[in-house]
């Protein structure tokens, strides 16, 4: 099934201008295409982090489809995807910033062309804990909009193959637990055994076509 982004009759119109942000509200930075927005009600030391988790992580012809998106006209917004950070602290949530401006609410969640993460992300982690924890929460958001970025920019059947690559490396790593005589699915998520079944919890992005 081809995603509703890549038809281009589903889309806004471009931008008369060039994106910038609203600098009343956020502090933010151009990575290369992929913008990134923090609420003022963080600091600008949690711009640096969200920047460097960016430009570790995506590379940069990627970050430069980010910029190049297109909303559907469903959407509020017309793009481009873009990353916003908003504070746990306060309880910001989504309908606050200036783009929305409505009853929206959550901050860890893939609305597009808004990926929205919380500053905690860039702190410990969501809910604390060891710095490997640290900005998970914020790229699995982020599968989710590459995902319709790449879909759009790239290749509308992408998702398709993430799929395939999944299953591969799903079946890889089973193997039978013989005294449950269940499948096991060993996942790169610490220490953790998790039931083949209960796989979408931990790689919800991977597996999750819709979004």
């Amino acid at each position: 099934k081809v995603h509703g982004v890549c038809y281009k009759s589903n889309l806004h119109s471009p931008r008369p201008l060039l994106f910038v942000p609203d600098d009343t509200y956020y502090y933010s930075e151009n990575c290369e295409g992929l913008w990134v927005c923090v609420s003022k009600e963080c600091d600008e030391e949690t711009l640096q982090r969200a920047c460097h988790l960016i430009r570790t992580f995506v590379p940069p012809e990627q970050r430069k489809m980010w910029g190049d998106f297109v909303s559907p006209t469903w959407a509020k917004d017309p793009g481009p995807m873009r990353l916003i950070v908003l504070d746990d602290r306060t309880n910001q949530q989504a309908g606050d910033i200036p783009e929305l401006r409505d009853d929206s609410r959550g901050r860890n969640q893939t609305s597009c062309p808004f990926v929205f993460t919380s500053r905690e992300d860039f702190y410990g982690g969501i809910g604390g804990g060891q710095s490997c924890c640290e900005g998970q929460l914020t790229l699995h958001e982020m599968t989710h909009g590459s995902d319709m970025v790449i879909r759009q920019r790239k290749d509308p059947y992408f998702h398709e193959e993430v799929g395939k690559l999944w299953s591969r490396h799903r079946d890889k790593f089973r193997y039978a637990d013989s005294t449950s005589r269940r499948a096991i699915t060993i996942l790169n998520s610490g220490q953790h055994l998790v039931d083949v079944d209960e796989t979408y919890s931990f790689c919800y992005a991977a597996v999750n076509r819709d979004e």
